[in-house]
């Protein structure tokens, strides 16, 4: 087992104290264990980057293939406009748009995923939504296409 590309295993004592805090029906659990946040959230446990462990990219587009970020998220933008984005997590400052709102998650969710940035401003949001069909590559690269170019309008008004 490794986390957080280390070669050590996390303490036993720190595991089973939260899982004992998950088991217990009425506790809220706010944890945190290498970089992620556990917390319960409903019926579910959720385990999410802590923000502040995240960092921010400068990429220079146009951008040839894709790029990984926080080593979780492979992002490909697309266009052929030379110009400079950031890609980082939405700030605690920043305001989470509506259509993101409307999908019901915690919001700290959103606190750990990218948004590529331009000269401060919100350009782009991945698509969080999941309807249980394939998600080969395409049709995810389709989606996220589709959906920046459907909310790049409403985000630049932010």
């Amino acid at each position: 087992m490794a986390i957080v590309n280390k070669h050590y295993k996390p303490r036993y004592r720190s595991l089973i104290a939260i899982f004992n805090k998950i088991l217990q029906k009425d506790s809220d659990i706010n944890c945190t264990l290498s970089g992620c946040k556990i917390r319960k959230y409903g019926g579910s446990i959720l385990i999410m980057r802590e923000s502040s462990n995240i960092q921010e990219i400068n990429v220079h587009l146009p951008l040839n293939g894709s790029i990984e970020w926080d080593n979780r998220f492979s992002c490909t933008i697309f266009g052929d406009q030379e110009c400079s984005v950031t890609i980082a997590p939405l700030k605690k400052t920043q305001k989470i748009p509506e259509f993101l709102k409307n999908y019901g998650y915690c919001s700290e969710v959103y606190y750990s995923l990218p948004t590529v940035q331009k000269d401060g401003k919100m350009i782009a949001y991945p698509d969080v939504s999941y309807n249980g069909k394939s998600t080969d590559d395409d049709k995810i690269r389709c989606i996220i296409n589709s959906t920046i170019k459907q909310n790049l309008v409403s985000l630049i008004s932010i």
